[in-house]
């Protein structure tokens, strides 16, 4: 019966750089965004029969950097090697809950730090269709945390001071994602992706759906 609710609010900014010296087939990704987080926690506490409530915020800081090289194969087909490194900075606010009296929990602010590696390839090719040009591609990669220590988090119950661990996925994984875009003449594009990571205990799967104008 215990429920979170998060609601993400994000701004990302985006730019890729394919020097004329490298013929456009090296590419350098930057990515940079800011985000805030506000939390709705439902916490029920049978044995008393009462539920603690708590509102709270946190922010979200992300870098990230992917360098690639096209190798052209037949038939339109793209062979693209890619590496990228991604630095991530989480914060939740300091929160006490309510509404259960000498239950409620009062939790200390949390920092938690992220970077993550990157390695695999990309494969893309090229469509013309009825309705419009088509770009499907597929990417396979390895994944690797750097920090993978346990995240503690630090509160009082009653007075009394305590300390939970939580432990954090597998440092190594694989990642998948899956993507198609139809582009047409008037700038118009529509783009409908998959997001796979797979590691030992812990699975992550996302889609997406975007659409976009170019004017």
């Amino acid at each position: 019966g215990s429920t979170t609710r998060v609601g993400s609010y994000q701004l990302t900014a985006y730019s890729v750089w394919r020097p004329d010296w490298a013929d456009q087939r090296l590419s350098v990704e930057g990515q940079v965004g800011w985000g805030y987080n506000h939390y709705d926690q439902r916490r029920v506490i049978q044995f008393l029969g009462a539920r603690a409530n708590a509102n709270y915020g946190g922010e979200q800081y992300l870098g990230k950097v992917t360098v690639g090289y096209d190798l052209p194969m037949a038939t339109d087909f793209t062979l693209t090697p890619q590496i990228s490194v991604r630095a991530v900075r989480l914060t939740n606010h300091a929160y006490n809950e309510r509404d259960a009296g000498i239950a409620d929990l009062n939790i200390d602010a949390l920092v938690t730090n992220a970077i993550t590696h990157e390695v695999g390839v990309k494969l893309d090719t090229r469509i013309d269709t009825g309705i419009g040009r088509l770009f499907p591609d597929l990417r396979v990669f390895w994944v690797h945390d750097y920090l993978n220590g346990p995240i503690a988090t630090t509160g009082a119950l009653a007075g009394v001071t305590f300390a939970s661990t939580t432990g954090r996925p597998q440092a190594d994984g694989l990642g998948v994602a899956l993507g198609a875009t139809v582009e047409q003449s008037d700038g118009f594009k529509l783009r409908l992706e998959y997001n796979g990571e797979l590691r030992r205990d812990y699975q992550g799967h996302s889609g997406v759906l975007r659409a976009s104008w170019d004017f």
